[in-house]
């Protein structure tokens, strides 16, 4: 019988020897789940960013994952959830829940971890403004055009 990964992430050989749990395991999808597993799910794909706010800031910006403040369902956390298990259809991250449901119409409600819930308020606060989806078009994603004239 082979031996069974512990159910905590920072237990976790892969996570004892990185620091962190991997962004997106193919075998951990919410897709064929009964509620309560995809709240274990969602839960432990939550405690693998980090366990501080900051330390979930790095990982998110180490995983190019940015978002919009203010807005629960593009903020960094909602799109870290939808990157990391695709079965996800919609993420909404609240005042200290998240709000999911699978494309098989699994919904559910998760206790947001409380490092989770210091990230997304200093987030909102504009405390890790590299994490900001920038509004602006991006000049490099088409290099040598412009808008003006150039001089």
């Amino acid at each position: 019988m082979v031996p069974q990964p512990e159910s905590d992430p920072y237990t976790r050989p892969d996570v004892l020897t990185t620091g962190v749990a991997p962004m997106n395991r193919v075998a951990d999808c919410a897709a064929d789940l009964l509620p309560e597993e995809v709240a274990d799910h969602i839960t432990e794909l939550l405690t693998g960013l980090g366990r501080s706010a900051n330390a979930i800031a790095d990982r998110l910006a180490e995983s190019g994952i940015t978002g919009y403040r203010d807005e629960a369902d593009r903020c960094p956390i909602a799109r870290y959830l939808r990157h990391a298990d695709p079965s996800l259809r919609s993420v909404v991250v609240l005042d200290g829940v998240i709000e999911i449901c699978t494309d098989r119409d699994v919904e559910v409600t998760v206790p947001a971890p409380e490092p989770v819930r210091y990230f997304v308020i200093r987030f909102d606060l504009n405390r890790y403004p590299r994490l900001v989806t920038s509004t602006q078009p991006n000049p490099l994603a088409d290099p040598g055009t412009t808008i003006r004239k150039e001089e």
